[in-house]
């Protein structure tokens, strides 16, 4: 399947489901830390120290631009968290941070 020129909504199930938390970057506090809120879950934020991250700019939202991997986290609201990369990230407000997985789209007809 290709999709071209098409947006992302994260809305309950319709037939065009994205079954993965993103998260919004907020905040760049350094070339190492991260604030990011999550958007399309009500869950709290929870992903878990070592756990790969991938990042993609939000006019490409499937198109992972880099990764990152948080040696630490800390909770500033029930939706959003501050990460602490091992490593400097290419992050910039507005990007998606999300699970370094394969993204699972379920597309009814």
């Amino acid at each position: 399947m290709f999709l071209s020129d098409s947006k992302c909504h994260f809305i309950g199930y319709d037939g065009k489901t994205i079954h993965k938390v993103y998260l919004l970057s907020t905040e760049v506090v350094s070339s190492s830390a991260l604030i990011t809120k999550a958007i399309n879950s009500t869950e709290p934020v929870n992903i878990g120290d070592d756990t790969l991250v991938e990042f993609s700019r939000n006019n490409q939202p499937f198109t992972a631009h880099g990764t990152g991997m948080p040696a630490s986290s800390i909770s500033n609201s029930t939706d959003s968290r501050l990460f602490i990369f091992t490593t400097p990230v290419n992050a910039i407000v507005g990007d998606w941070t999300y699970v370094a997985d394969q993204t699972i789209i379920a597309v009814e007809w």
